[in-house]
């Protein structure tokens, strides 16, 4: 396990088959290393708070549940730097934490 990307792992275990998608989307092909570990680390923990949240709260996080609104997400967040992908993830889970009260 690489040090800082624990929550990839900990989404897998959870079976959530949309993260690949979803670590993804942020990348672009003139990231260096640490900004591509940077992105990786912010959506994998995105997806760790918001599977929480989800389980917390008794809703489900099946792939077709969480399709839809992963691929807008996805879109969101495709090809951002670092800062405001930061800021889009945390704007989602502020929506997605309205739900879960």
């Amino acid at each position: 396990m690489v040090t800082g990307l624990e929550h990839i792992f900990y989404n897998a275990q959870h079976g959530f088959t949309l993260q690949n998608m979803l670590l993804l989307a942020p990348l672009t092909p003139d990231d260096n290393a640490a900004t591509v570990d940077l992105k990786l680390g912010l959506t994998a923990r995105y997806v760790d708070i918001l599977l929480t949240w989800r389980l917390w709260n008794f809703r489900s996080i099946a792939y077709s549940t969480m399709q839809y609104a992963m691929f807008l997400v996805m879109r969101d967040i495709r090809g951002l730097p670092p800062a405001a992908l930061a800021t889009k993830l945390r704007e989602s889970l502020a929506r997605e934490g309205d739900l879960c009260q």
